[in-house]
């Protein structure tokens, strides 16, 4: 994570680069960005690197040692990397300003701040920038998905802020990872179920229940079938409960042990027929 990609680390005021050129000439400059975006190069002049990356510069750079020096080579190299400040806000131990790099990536000021509190969310961070909001990140996926895109590099000048969480759901039954999940501002049914790592191979889909406690206190159970993609998308609310049974309960099975001569014991798994009595599964199993 952090090494640096010429191709897309953005140069700012108060990095350094060091610029040899060898060959016909040998000279070595070591050179700060000023606070206007740019570099002075001795006999070379002045090059303006605002909002370009090291890779534009380096180009840049080889471009105009050729104007002034023939059969020569030459190479620009990051040697220092800039120092800037970011706030964290909102439901974090210790908000503050805290110092960030290019390189600095949003989990890192985080943990810098103590971690989010309890009421915090990392489902819906935002990144803001002179009052505008840059994004939204959805930490959890980084976490557990591994998505890199949800871990951002915190931008110049920016301010992080932790909102306080939209409440919780619960997810039971044949879900890979049950437990209890924050719950994010557009949580639906399919997202919850993202979180919980996908449901397993014996989830029975279209028997799925979502008990709901209502503005009245009133308990509300409502039937949903995963397979159908409006059910799938139902809106998640703080509280609820998302229980998805197996196919295995779903048939009506019994168990029949038999003991053995020799004081073992073996056992089959039947399905019940409708109306069948203890009398009549034994004349169908016909073997004792």
């Amino acid at each position: 994570l952090k090494a640096v990609s010429p191709e897309k680390y953005i140069l700012g005021p108060g990095d350094s680069l060091i610029i040899q050129i060898w060959g016909g000439v040998d000279l070595y400059h070591k050179v700060t960005v000023t606070a206007e975006g740019k570099i002075v190069i001795p006999i070379l002049g002045t090059l303006d690197v605002r909002n370009k990356t090291l890779k534009e510069v380096q180009e840049e750079v080889a471009r105009t040692v050729a104007r002034f020096h023939r059969n020569v080579q030459s190479s620009t190299t990051l040697s220092g990397i800039r120092l800037f400040e970011v706030f964290v806000l909102g439901e974090v131990k210790k908000p503050g300003i805290y110092y960030a790099t290019p390189i600095t990536h949003l989990s890192e000021l985080i943990d810098e701040a103590g971690g989010v509190l309890e009421s915090g969310s990392i489902r819906d961070i935002e990144i803001r920038k002179e009052n505008a909001l840059l994004r939204k990140v959805d930490m959890f996926s980084f976490l557990r998905g591994g998505e890199l895109d949800q871990n951002p590099l915190v931008p110049d000048g920016s301010a992080i802020f932790i909102p306080v969480n939209n409440g919780t759901a619960t997810i039971k039954g044949e879900i890979k990872r049950p437990g209890k999940y924050t719950l994010s501002e557009q949580e639906i049914a399919y997202t919850l179920i993202e979180m919980g790592g996908g449901l397993t191979p014996e989830a029975a889909k279209d028997k799925v229940t979502l008990t709901r406690i209502r503005e009245d206190h009133k308990k509300e159970i409502l039937n949903l079938d995963l397979s159908n993609p409006l059910d799938n998308r139902i809106k998640i609310e703080n509280g609820d409960i998302l229980d998805i049974p197996s196919v295995k309960t779903e048939q009506k099975i019994v168990k029949v042990k038999q003991a053995g001569n020799e004081g073992g014991e073996t056992s089959k798994i039947f399905e019940i027929r409708e109306g069948e009595t203890v009398k009549d599964l034994m004349l169908r199993i016909g073997e004792i």
